[in-house]
């Protein structure tokens, strides 16, 4: 009944094309049209309910060589995620795997901006080899105005091979005028739908199995406005009656009063128990014969059995009830939308409040008995029990959170009202989970601290408690205070149930890296190992979250060889997790392990991987892994790819709206600038960053913003940043060194090494260098080394004049860029052989302004310096791109790149900095 594999849980009746009536006619006219109008990309069939919109497209498909696919749009589909689910489901029932790169986007964590999507969707639907018809009926269902917005940016540049076919009783919110102006659009209205003569003549022929004339053909045209829905019920009348309702003809009333009078009439035909089937069921969008069978034994009418209720379904279909099949199977149907708000006013006037929500309660329960969990929600919702709604959340909470869908749970607990969430703690920790997997740790103390308020009875509730211990202990470990944090994990972890996977899994992952924090990582390791020995083969995703635990203790340890096996081991069971969050991060953590071997290819390369999925890898993660990105391509002299990456980065900030991790973009920027010899921009970054070390700012992350401004306070060189530098460095030392994060250790002696050489204490440079020497070489470090430039190679070959650790560094100053200095580093103990070692090792400020300055030269590309170029000219952008054949848009990108590396902020100061630079020329 409904499929679990996608994105979230899809009704396929939903996807059904509603088949032919047996009395349909067939009408030339606009069929035909519709044909001529298949090379625009939309056709748009708007006309109030009941004029046979639905029925006139379904029959048009059936004979047009296209193949097709429909979505039935309804009021749950308010939501872009769940829209684009079944736009993805509906396009793949004929091309199967077409939109494999726009599904994952929908089904991360925080929904892309809508550019990508479109973007995403757009690239794949023009890739599709034939053309097709996408059919959205009841558009009119949609008010959510992303929704419009997506459909306004695809028909923009509307992909080749789709037509798209809006159905509805009003326009959409769609940019009508332009896509009229530009010829994209195909109208049928509702002076078209309207039945003439002809058509009146032949619709009540073929239902009332008799030859009409052209007089009632005309007086009934005439009467209904050629309304084919009020010719139905006319025709139904008169099946009943024997005669041809000639008191309604003669009336001056007008087609609301015909309509009310028309469908009374057949309703008071129907025997009491049909009556009460149809007025019982019309709270239903979809019904088939079992729901039947629970729905009217509700009250009265009881002992229905299944046989009955097919007779019923029978019963509607030969008279033409207005019921509608919704699968080939004929398994599921539904009520015309104009004759269920018929019977839903029939069953106000006839049923108390207290009955309707019993049939809601009655219906929400029989979902839930099939798995469709939103339909029972809903039906929960209607019936005002609040309760129950929230009941049945709880209830399958984790097994949402357990294939990924953060996004369904968030929407489940939209629906309900606050009051109902702050009063029960299983929900509380619903939210608290959502502002987990996003990183957002500062939300969740509140919600934890509400939801213990509500549980009294600490034995009750092992799950709840274990899922307290579980965030109060994760909490403490991102604080540092893991000594606490374990204990609280392994309470937690007492109190899971074995089949509770999802929370289990990340009790013992926090709980591995609590336990590598406070000394206990052989433990650790062998808690993980006993684990994934004991785990059944199928169990693919608790193999590979517990493996990336073993990856995460590895790391923080500096291992990085095991780290590389282990998510190598994660990579092969990736296709059977079938989690992409997963699939990301072992790309993510892979490529930082080659990048601190200084295997800047292979880190280049799964960085590039981990960055496709950035709205799939979560947030903290996948910041670090563009910055990996831009950092690996700088490495491998690739500093206009290094750009890009990091205004992509910029940009997915701003798009995820976490604004808090601008200052690791911006980190990272400086940071290159330093690797280009660009000092200015560095130090101006330094001046807007004030963060305070702490460990969840350093764990595995490249980036962090702390150890990079003492990169750049280090290069500054003056005393006062070099002391700065050297405090600063410390402070990180010791936290590092009290977390046991050797990684981040090894990362920050290196730097400490180069702050004690600038200030002229070099033999203590030397001994700070040879213990961290020690340490890395038997891990396989190179990058902080190399990333240091020349003066770290300096010391290095000083390092192996004494014999130390000859072979690691020989290995390291082979990876360097140019061959380091053979003149051997004096003894730092006088005086003049301090001033001769500054001489050596540091650059004096003049040089080093003449090498920045230089530098901005060389960085500029080809095409920012025919900007510049043509800036000098005082040309304005879209002059500019008028004549690089480009965009004002990508003028402006190259301006902004330039006026960065520039160091300026207008026009007129990089034209003039550009002149004193020599980079261009006067004329």
């Amino acid at each position: 009944m409904a499929d679990e594999t996608n994105i979230d849980i899809i009704l396929r009746t939903k996807l059904h094309r509603p088949p032919a009536p047996s009395d349909y006619v067939h009408r030339p006219r606009l069929s035909d049209y519709l044909d001529q109008q298949l090379e625009r990309p939309l056709t748009l069939v708007s006309a109030p309910a009941g004029y046979g919109k639905s029925t006139l497209v379904s029959c048009w498909l059936d004979r047009c060589d296209r193949p097709s696919t429909w979505i039935s749009l309804d009021e749950n589909d308010n939501d872009l995620r769940q829209f684009l689910a079944y736009f993805i489901a509906a396009v793949e029932t004929v091309f199967p795997n077409s939109v494999n790169e726009t599904r994952p986007l929908v089904d991360a964590p925080s929904l892309p901006p809508l550019s990508t999507l479109v973007g995403s969707m757009a690239n794949e639907l023009d890739m599709i080899e034939q053309g097709f018809i996408l059919v959205l009926d009841d558009i009119h269902s949609i008010q959510e105005k992303s929704v419009h917005h997506f459909l306004n940016d695809l028909l923009r540049h509307p992909p080749r091979p789709m037509h798209l076919v809006l159905i509805g009783r009003r326009d959409p919110l769609l940019n009508i005028t332009a896509l009229r102006a530009r010829s994209q659009l195909a109208e049928i209205r509702l002076q078209d739908l309207r039945f003439t003569v002809e058509e009146t003549a032949t619709y009540l022929q073929n239902i009332l199995k008799k030859q009409i004339d052209e007089d009632l053909a005309v007086a009934w045209s005439d009467k209904t406005e050629g309304w084919v829905t009020g010719l139905r019920l006319a025709a139904l009348s008169m099946q009943h009656h024997g005669d041809f309702e000639s008191r309604l003809l003669e009336t001056q009333k007008g087609i609301q009063y015909v309509m009310e009078y028309l469908f009374n009439e057949i309703f008071s035909h129907q025997p009491p128990d049909i009556q009460d089937y149809l007025l019982k069921t019309s709270i239903l969008d979809r019904f088939c014969a079992p729901m039947y069978d629970a729905m009217v034994g509700t009250g009265v009418a009881p002992g229905v059995t299944q046989n009955d209720a097919w007779q019923f379904i029978n019963r509607l279909r030969k008279e033409n009830l207005f019921i509608i099949s919704l699968d080939a199977e004929g398994h599921w149907f539904r009520f015309h939308h104009f004759f269920q708000a018929l019977l839903k006013r029939q069953l106000q006037r006839n049923y108390s409040a207290g009955d309707i929500n019993t049939l809601h309660a009655t219906a929400s329960e029989w979902f839930e008995s099939q798995g469709l969990i939103t339909e029972s929600i809903e039906h929960a919702l209607a019936a005002e029990d609040y309760v129950h709604a929230a009941e049945i959340v709880e209830k399958y909470r984790h097994n949402m959170h357990e294939a990924g869908r953060w996004h369904v749970i968030e929407r489940w607990l939209d629906r309900l009202p606050e009051g109902i969430i702050q009063k029960r703690a299983a929900l509380l920790l619903a939210k608290a989970w959502i502002a987990y997997v996003r990183f957002q740790l500062e939300r969740i103390p509140p919600m934890i601290e509400q939801a213990e308020s509500l549980l009294d009875d600490k034995t009750a509730a092992p799950l709840l408690w274990g899922e307290l211990n579980f965030f109060r202990g994760n909490l403490l470990y991102w604080q540092g205070e893991a000594e606490t944090g374990a204990r609280l994990l392994e309470e937690a972890l007492a109190r899971i149930p074995e089949k509770e996977i999802h929370v289990k899994n990340n009790t013992e992952l926090i709980l591995g890296l609590a336990r590598q924090m406070i000394g206990q990582k052989e433990r650790a390791i062998q808690a993980f190992d006993d684990r994934i020995r004991a785990l059944d083969p199928s169990e693919s995703f608790s193999f590979a979250y517990l493996t990336a635990g073993l990856t995460f203790v590895h790391l923080l340890s500096g291992e990085l060889h095991p780290a590389k096996v282990q998510a190598q081991q994660i990579q092969t069971v990736t296709n059977k997790v079938g989690n992409l969050n997963i699939d990301a991060w072992s790309s993510y953590l892979l490529a930082v392990a080659h990048l601190h071997a200084s295997e800047l290819e292979r880190a280049y390369h799964q960085f590039a991987l981990a960055a496709q999925q950035r709205y799939t890898l979560d947030t903290r993660a996948v910041i670090d892994a563009m910055a990996g990105l831009a950092l690996a391509q700088q490495l491998l002299k690739k500093p206009d790819a290094a750009d890009e990456s990091i205004d992509s980065l910029i940009d997915l900030v701003r798009e995820l709206n976490v604004p808090h991790y601008l200052s690791v973009a911006y980190s990272c920027r400086a940071r290159l600038a330093l690797l280009r010899c660009d000092l200015a921009t560095a130090i101006e970054w330094t001046h807007s960053i004030n963060e305070t070390p702490v460990p969840s700012a350093l764990f595995m992350w490249l980036e962090i913003p702390s150890i990079t401004q003492a990169r750049v306070l280090i290069a500054d060189g003056t005393e006062a940043s070099l002391v700065k530098a050297k405090e600063l460095l410390d402070t990180l030392a010791q936290l590092a060194q009290t977390c046991r994060f050797t990684n981040q250790t090894i990362e920050i002696a290196v730097l400490q090494s180069m702050a004690l050489v600038k200030l002229e204490r070099g033999n203590e440079a030397l001994a700070a260098l040879k213990e961290v020497v020690a340490l890395a070489g038997p891990l396989g470090w190179n990058r902080p080394f190399i990333e240091a430039g020349q003066t770290m190679a300096d010391l290095l070959m000083r390092l192996r004049q004494q014999n130390v650790s000859v072979d690691y560094i020989e290995r390291i100053l082979a990876a360097f860029p140019h061959t380091a200095s053979t003149t051997p580093l004096p003894d730092l103990r006088s005086t003049n052989d301090k001033r001769e070692f500054e001489a050596e090792t540091a650059t004096p400020i003049q040089n080093r302004k003449s090498k920045i300055q230089n530098s901005l030269i060389e960085l500029l590309t080809n095409r920012e310096l025919d900007v510049l170029e043509l800036l000098a000219q005082r040309l304005q952008n879209k002059e500019i791109a008028e004549k690089l054949f480009v965009s004002p848009a990508t003028v402006k990108s190259h301006l902004e790149s330039i006026y960065q590396k520039l160091n300026v902020s207008k026009r007129r100061e990089a034209v003039d900095k550009a002149y004193a630079l020599k980079i261009i020329t006067r004329r």
